[in-house]
């Protein structure tokens, strides 16, 4: 993704639904993690968050008049 690239709601809303499965599986799993593991498991989450910032960020500037 390219910093001046607009995120769908689509998008977003499916990275949102994936990141909260991957969080739920991080967080509340008895699944014994690795550090490797869980590092590897953080920059996906952090992947995934990205256009759902990016989204948010250009849904507030709309709402706020913001070019």
């Amino acid at each position: 993704m390219k910093a001046n690239e607009s995120v769908p709601l689509d998008i977003a809303t499916h990275k949102a639904g994936q990141l909260n499965a991957l969080l739920l599986l991080m967080f509340e799993s008895n699944i014994e993690l690795d550090t490797t593991d869980e590092k590897e498991l953080l920059g996906l989450a952090l992947d995934l968050a990205g256009p759902i910032a990016v989204h948010l960020l250009e849904r507030e500037a709309v709402q706020n008049g913001t070019p």
